[in-house]
């Protein structure tokens, strides 16, 4: 089955795989990641979403499971029902945002793994929205 083509708003159509691959690469460049990175993780300001500043309590606690790459259908969803009019990338860079710090903070992970755990989290994120 041929991958679907979209538009990328200035009149090129992308197969979806390579806009994927450019926003994964733009997340991990607004993370301050690279590929031979080993220093702290930096984490992107998290803009206020739905008028709220901060991350609900509640999602903090969700992002910090071990089950949490099982969990984001659902908070994606949650998300979509409370903000319809928001859009997908306001969604996957909230998440995304709201992970980080969630991960920097764990003593028990090397700068590495860390790196590594963003990135899988970013990477399905944007796998499940788009």
């Amino acid at each position: 089955m041929p991958l679907r083509r979209v538009n990328d708003g200035v009149g090129k159509m992308k197969s979806l795989r390579d806009k994927l691959l450019m926003t994964s690469l733009f997340v991990g460049m607004g993370l301050g990641l690279t590929v031979t990175s080993v220093r702290a993780i930096e984490c992107p300001i998290l803009k206020p979403f739905g008028g709220e500043a901060g991350v609900p309590a509640d999602l903090t606690r969700q992002l910090a499971t071990s089950d949490v790459l099982t969990q984001i259908p659902g908070i994606l969803g949650h998300f979509r029902e409370q903000y319809p009019d928001a859009g997908k990338p306001a969604l996957v860079d909230y998440l995304i945002a709201a992970y980080c710090p969630v991960i920097a903070g764990r003593a028990d992970l090397s700068e590495q793994e860390k790196v590594g755990k963003v990135r899988e989290f970013a990477d399905a994120v944007i796998a499940i929205e788009y």
